[in-house]
């Protein structure tokens, strides 16, 4: 498979889709916006970019809470755990989505 990066410039770039997130009922905002892949520009660990491969005009920089000094907690019910089919709570992320105010 292979997806376009509009907002890095980027054509053609190759993805395997066994690497892709998949969020059952889209992201919030962006509903039809399903299946996204992780992408870090070379050098630079800290922020990532998640890339929607549904629609390449959407694409959000994302990193870690600790990373910002922020302690953040979640709790998933099993429906949520469910829906994403975690069988391990080990085998989860937590990420915030980041703005920067020009």
């Amino acid at each position: 498979m292979k997806i376009d990066i509009e907002r890095l410039g980027l054509k053609n770039v190759a993805v395997d889709p066994d690497t892709l997130f998949s969020f059952p009922a889209g992201v919030a905002g962006f509903e039809e916006c399903k299946r996204f892949k992780l992408f870090h520009e070379e050098g630079k660990n800290t922020v990532f970019w998640l890339q929607s491969v549904d629609d390449a005009s959407v694409m959000f920089p994302v990193v870690s809470p600790e990373a910002l000094d922020i302690e953040y907690q979640i709790e998933l019910g099993d429906e949520d755990c469910a829906l994403i089919d975690m069988k391990d709570s080990d085998d989860v992320a937590v990420v915030v989505i980041v703005y920067r105010n020009e």
